[in-house]
């Protein structure tokens, strides 16, 4: 048992902080929009500011005072409230995950933040601890566990250890996506600024320099990569620095982040699911990224509902990986292709829109619309590479389903780990004998779903069959 404890009193500022931050939008309207002006009612504008101010500080000061938290009779027992006292109890059975962070603040006063997720917890964790020291932490992420800090000072369990090196985070950086949005990001920033910045004097003074016209397109478009590169690069060493997935007993430690620390520990046993992820120009260079869906949420709510084993590896050690950190979920015969007549569908799904979207672009800018053409064999080249890539295994009580969109995922489920499992038929499916197959998983509240279009209907009826009909296993 843990005794009644607080936060850290630095939880106050942290409360405040967040409190300036969610009204940051109101306080400058009042501020600037509202525009006091002088005399007696600017005074009253001032006082307002001051009495608002004032008031958060001393809600944070007492909502600190009416905090506490201990681990009681196989619970985690949290009394909060200001105005009206509430009580939270969550039993140590249903809790999935440790989520522990160290903010900047955190980090300057020894402090971190302690997150417990538990199963269909929502958009927000069940229990959040937002100031406790790191001993205190380390106690109650022991106990939260039902381990013993004899059992944690002297376990010799062996462990597994993958961690991320400054060029796995160059590759990642450079291969994600992020340069891409950075430069549309740049793009609508100086849209907005076509008024206030001097374009044809910028560009009139800099080609008397350069000379050239063609030369100052050039650099100017690579400059703007450059940055975007550079930019990108930051962020995921702000994002991913220090990476590192341990193993250790039946619980996965994953730590990662510079400015904000980031700890999880996840049970293997509330491990969902299994997803590789690979872009195109991944999977040119043979990289991707494994994620694991955890029942009870992602380690940050922003990712897509999943949290990532390593968002960085070479296609040749994913299985390295998979036997030493999510075994059960191995499943290692070649995938079963969709029939050949499902290609047109995939074809036609794609075609069909550009097609449209190609014919009004043409009517509507001609003659340079015309150039909107090209995405038609582009759409045929894809339709035919989603339908090459997409297919299914089912091999004892694991399932693997792979499927292309823009990005291509491979999706290993065990059977006692899958949530739901439907069968769709649409009417032009149902003349072609086809199916599409969807498993869900209970990664959120709503879960997360992957989805095989177009299978033959008779597989698809004997994958229902295996889910419905044969005895689930023991978790």
């Amino acid at each position: 048992m843990i005794n009644k404890k607080r936060l850290h009193p630095i939880a106050v500022l942290l409360r405040f902080i967040r409190s300036l931050r969610e009204l940051a939008v109101p306080l400058i309207v009042f501020l600037f929009v509202g525009g006091g002006g002088d005399g007696f009612f600017g005074s009253i504008y001032l006082v307002g500011m001051f009495v608002i101010i004032v008031g958060m500080l001393i809600y944070g000061i007492l909502s600190w005072l009416r905090f506490s938290y201990r681990v009681e009779n196989e619970e985690l027992r949290i009394e909060f409230g200001v105005i009206v006292r509430k009580k939270r109890y969550i039993p140590l059975e249903r809790i999935q995950s440790i989520d522990i962070t160290s903010g900047v603040i955190q980090r300057l006063f020894g402090l971190v933040k302690l997150q417990v997720e538990t199963a269909g917890g929502g958009d927000e964790a069940e229990a959040v601890l937002s100031a406790v020291t790191k001993e205190d932490a380390e106690e109650l992420k022991i106990a939260l566990s039902k381990r013993s800090l004899e059992e944690e000072a002297g376990s010799d369990e062996k462990y597994e250890q993958i961690t991320l090196s400054p060029k796995d985070i160059l590759i990642m950086a450079t291969t994600s996506g992020g340069i891409g949005v950075v430069l549309s990001a740049l793009f609508a920033f100086f849209t907005q600024l076509d008024d206030m910045i001097p374009y044809d004097y910028v560009y009139g003074f800099a080609k008397n320099i350069v000379g050239s016209s063609f030369i100052l397109i050039a650099v100017g478009i690579s400059m703007i990569i450059l940055f975007a590169w550079v930019f990108s690069i930051a962020s995921a060493l702000i994002k991913f620095g220090n990476y590192k997935l341990v193993k250790k007993g039946e619980n996965l430690f994953i730590t990662r982040g510079l400015l904000e620390k980031r700890e999880m520990t996840i049970p293997i046993k509330r491990v969902q699911a299994v997803r590789i992820q690979e872009n195109m120009i991944r999977q040119l260079i043979g990289y991707a990224s494994i994620y694991i869906e955890v029942a009870g949420g992602a380690m940050d709510k922003k990712e897509d509902l999943s949290t990532y084993l390593l968002p960085l590896i070479h296609k040749k050690d994913v299985r390295y990986i998979l036997e030493r950190f999510t075994p059960d979920f191995i499943v290692e015969e070649a995938v079963n292709p969709l029939p050949k007549r499902a290609k047109k569908r995939y074809i036609l799904r794609l075609l069909i829109p550009a097609l449209i979207v190609s014919v009004a672009v043409c009517f509507l800018l001609n003659p340079w619309g015309y150039l909107s053409l090209m995405i038609l064999p582009i759409s045929v080249l894809l339709g035919i590479q989603m339908y090459k890539e997409a297919g299914w295994v089912l091999l004892d009580h694991r399932l693997l389903l792979q499927y292309r969109f823009i990005n291509r995922h491979t999706v290993y489920a065990k059977k006692n780990r899958i949530q739901a499992f439907h069968l769709v038929h649409s009417f032009f499916q149902k003349k072609n004998r086809l199916a599409s197959i969807v498993i869900s998983t209970q990664s959120k509240l709503a879960g997360k779903h992957f989805k095989v279009v177009d299978v033959a209907e008779e597989d698809a009826n004997q994958l229902y069959q295996w889910y419905s009909y044969e005895k689930k296993q023991p978790l």
